[in-house]
Order: C-alpha cells, then structure tokens, then sequence
C-alpha cells in the first residue's frame, strides 16, 4: 500500500465509519481479507478493537479454506492430467497466486478449470470416480445441448462444500464472445501453486477473460474490481495498446475499458494512456460505469435476467451486429430455465426453440402487467 492510499484510509477511520455497514459490505463482496490486512497494517488507531477481531477471525478461517481448496485444485489436475486431459486453471486459488501473491489474500469458494469442449464428459468421468456429483441432472439431449449453448459445468462434493466448475469457454454462446482458443493454449503460462507447477492463462488473455465474467454479472462484486486494479499494477509492463486491439478486434473493448474506468473511479488505479486515449471515443464506457457505480452504492445490481441486466449487457458491445447476435441468442436459445418449465420428450426436444420466446413473454409480460 502507497503512502496516498494509506494516508486516505486513516483519513476515512477517523471520520466515524460505520463500521456495521463497512462490515455487512465486505463480506458478500468478498473483501474480507484484503480490509483486514490492510487495517492490521496501519494499527488499529481508528479501528475498534471489535471490528479487527472480527476481520482477523473470518481472515484466518479464509485463509484455511482456501489452503484445502488450492490443495483440491491440485488434486483435481493430477487426476485429470493422469488420465490425459490437458486443463487451465483460471480464477480461485490460481488467480490469488497470480495478482495477489497470496492465497490468503483473496476469498473464493469454488474452483474454475478450462478444458478443451471435446474432454468434458471425459472430466465429468473421473470427477464422478472422485466423488462428485453434477450439480444439473440432465438428460443425455439436455446435456449434448448445454455443452452447445452453455460454458460450464459444475460439480459438488461434500453437500456442496465443494464446487468445481468446468469450462470449455468463456462464456455462453448467447453472450456473442468470440474467444481465440487456440492462442489461449499456446500462450498459458505456469505458476506455483502449492509446490506444484499449474498451467494459468498468459496475462492478455487472463485480462480479457475477467472483463467478460465482470461484464457478464454486471460487475456486482466489488472483489472483481479489485481483481482489475491489481492486473494493472502486477503487469505494469503490458502492451495495453496490443490488448485493446485485440479486445476491438472481438468486438469486446467496451468491456475492457469499462473494467478499467470502474478499477480507475473506484480504487484509483491508473488509467494505461492507450486506454485514456481510446476512452475519448467511447463516451459510452462513461456512462455504463457511472450506472454501475450508481448500483454498487445502492446495492441495486438488477437480477441477471431482468430485462435492465440485458440492455446494459448489450450496451457494454460496440459493435450492432454483437449486440443483435446477443439479443437474439439470448431470446431463441434454450436454457435449463425452458427444460424446467416444460417436459419435452427427446423426440422433441427442437420444440425448447420454439417454447423459449413463449416462455419469455410469459414472463416478462406478467411483470409488466403486475
């Protein structure tokens, strides 16, 4: 921590915090440790005695939840590369380590790893001889159709205590992402986790792949910010006008300068100048992060599927034709929501096409009309 940020933090200690509200926002926003640590260090002049007992205990049963995840993490991947899959871990543990340095220092409760699409039923083989359980009980339809649509596929173990969460992409197809899988392999790096050498995703990518996942969910939590600030200042070296134009080319930069313009208003990271000089032209990037941080303070994150969530998300692409990609797959593409609704049998499985818009105006027309 810089004397600035120092010097801000006591600044706000001393101007009678509530910490109760400090506290109920640290905690969902997965924030725990990184306050803690980062209170300790400046003594607790400001800090009631309370508060920081509070923030070392939850800190110090993190810390040992997140040692049995990363030593399941690599457990997972020796299974799996035993049996001959090749797997990135990305997020979780792997993510601590790479911008943290520290596994203690950032809160996660499950574990991401990126297959190749052609070895997830081959992963979901040995997770089941490992002890778990898909958390979606699909029918062979339902799941040949969810490995087209969908990204992951997660797993429980142990009630649920446990959950790991396959990928094959970054995200669902209906989310209009075009991700360069083939560089995404070539270019993973290694880094050391719990003794053992874990394939990560190279920096450029890495960055990419948290601005869609922040984009996805609306960055509702604060942690994934902070996951944005710390990429800048650990790879102050980064070609960032290199990354924007690829993130152009996808068609994704929007999502990338707002990751960082939310990472810049929020936390005070600086701004790359490739980045300074392309938010010039983006004047919408401004307006998204202002709603977003309107949200943040409120507490107000609209649900995922509400119909605010997918005109913000299709405002956060550039390009028309990646927003009406987007709207439309997310319209006429069925999920696991349209198999719950009505029971299909497989013979007919090509109805859930037809079904899904009904399904919708359904919906969203009974919310209208309430």
């Amino acid at each position: 921590m810089d004397a600035t940020h120092a010097a801000r933090i006591r600044t706000l200690c001393a101007s009678g915090l509530d910490w109760a509200a400090v506290m109920s926002i640290a905690r969902p926003h997965g924030l725990t440790p990184l306050l803690y640590r980062n209170l300790n260090a400046l003594g607790p002049e400001g800090v009631p005695r309370g508060v920081l007992e509070q923030l070392g205990a939850q800190s110090a049963g993190d810390r040992v939840r997140s040692l049995q995840l990363a030593a399941q993490l690599v457990s997972i991947l020796d299974v799996l590369a035993a049996a001959g899959i090749p797997a990135i871990a990305f997020k979780g543990p792997a993510l601590a380590v790479a911008l943290y340095g520290d596994l203690s220092l950032r809160r996660f409760t499950d574990l991401d790893l990126l297959v190749h699409r052609d070895d997830v039923l081959s992963c979901k083989r040995r997770l089941l001889v490992n002890g778990y359980r898909p958390r979606l009980l699909l029918t062979p339809a339902q799941e040949a159709a969810h490995l087209r649509s969908d990204c992951e596929y997660n797993f429980d173990r142990e009630r649920g205590r446990i959950t790991v969460e396959v990928h094959w992409d970054i995200a669902p197809r209906s989310f209009a992402v075009r991700q360069d899988h083939e560089r995404l392999w070539k270019d993973a790096q290694s880094i050391v986790l719990n003794g053992t050498s874990v394939r990560v995703p190279a920096p450029a990518d890495l960055l990419l792949m948290l601005a869609v996942h922040g984009a996805k969910h609306l960055w509702e939590r604060l942690t994934w910010i902070c996951d944005i600030a710390e990429f800048i200042r650990v790879h102050p070296t980064l070609d960032w006008s290199l990354v924007l134009e690829d993130a152009r080319a996808r068609g994704i930069e929007r999502m990338v300068l707002l990751a960082l313009t939310l990472a810049a208003d929020l936390l005070g990271a600086p701004l790359p100048d490739a980045a300074r000089g392309r938010l010039s032209a983006e004047r919408t990037v401004a307006t998204l992060a202002r709603q977003i941080e309107a949200w943040l303070e409120r507490d107000a994150i609209p649900p995922a599927k509400s119909l605010t969530a997918l005109r913000t998300t299709a405002a956060m692409r550039e390009r028309w034709i990646d927003r009406a990609r987007y709207m439309l797959r997310t319209t006429l593409t069925p999920t696991i929501d349209d198999w719950a609704w009505a029971r299909l049998p497989a013979p007919l499985f090509f109805g859930y096409y037809l079904l899904r818009p009904l399904r919708l105006a359904v919906k969203y027309g009974s919310r209208s009309s309430g």
